[in-house]
């Protein structure tokens, strides 16, 4: 009998110790927490009132997007009527103080150009030898060009999946890009960043001071565009290897290859 109310005396301990953790006294994620506030660490006081109204304060000085000194286009609008009087205004009206600049950024409409190469085929006058031209040179060899190849390694290999990269390129260029070609794409871009990636790969490895992290709360080291607290970066090199279940993406982050 004791040794059952030990054990559950124990047992209680344990849930009353998990019912007051949250995410500010442990490795709980936020999502985790009651919604009544309730659990581990300092619960949450009322907010006292600072006696200044809500938004931004007088003195404060504004931020927002600052307008383009040179702007691609420009269109200059009259008023029709007078807001006085009104009076229809010609639009030899004179001009006064500084007009109101309103800039909108849009991008442009994206299409896709198709060109289509006629080889043609001719007779020799001379010998009757019917001869095909060859594509000339600096055309592209196969289907897609060179900026709508690197649109697609872009897309699939840094953000979406085949299937989505196919339907972004059909539903913003127009471009008709099945799945098996976007695979193709990427094996020969793959295939042209062997070389260069065994390069960068060599001088990470070969870097004094290999997987050079920060500490947590440390302040970057000047010099350094990754945060980490490491010389000024030169190489990095990283791969995505199979693992259990999906891909794992892991990094050979290298210092002064970072």
């Amino acid at each position: 009998m004791f040794d059952r109310v030990a054990a559950l005396s124990e047992r209680v301990e344990g849930l009353e110790r998990r019912l007051g953790q949250s995410s500010r006294n442990s490795s709980l994620p936020p999502s985790s927490d009651r919604p009544d506030g309730q659990g581990g660490g300092r619960e949450p006081g009322p907010r006292k009132r600072s006696g200044r109204k809500p938004g931004g304060q007088e003195g404060h000085k504004g931020s927002g997007r600052e307008l383009d000194p040179n702007p691609d286009q420009m269109a200059e609008h009259r008023p029709a009527v007078c807001s006085k009087c009104g009076r229809k205004l010609t639009g030899e009206e004179r001009v006064v103080g500084k007009p109101a600049r309103h800039q909108v950024i849009e991008l442009p409409d994206t299409c896709v150009v198709t060109t289509e190469h006629r080889l043609l085929k001719v007779v020799c006058p001379g010998c009757g030898k019917h001869n095909r031209a060859g594509l000339p040179a600096g055309a592209e060899q196969g289907a897609f060009g060179p900026r709508l190849r690197a649109t697609v390694v872009t897309l699939a290999a840094a953000l979406m999946s085949r299937r989505a990269t196919s339907a972004l390129l059909a539903d913003v260029f127009g471009a008709r890009v099945s799945v098996g070609s976007v695979d193709n794409i990427l094996k020969q871009a793959g295939e042209l960043l062997a070389s260069p990636w065994e390069a960068i790969r060599d001088a990470a490895q070969d870097a004094e001071v290999l997987h050079a992290a920060r500490p947590r709360g440390a302040e970057p080291a000047s010099g350094s565009g990754c945060g980490r607290r490491c010389p000024r970066p030169r190489a990095a090199s990283g791969s995505i290897r199979p693992a259990p279940g999906r891909p794992r993406r892991r990094c050979s982050a290298t210092s002064p290859a970072c």
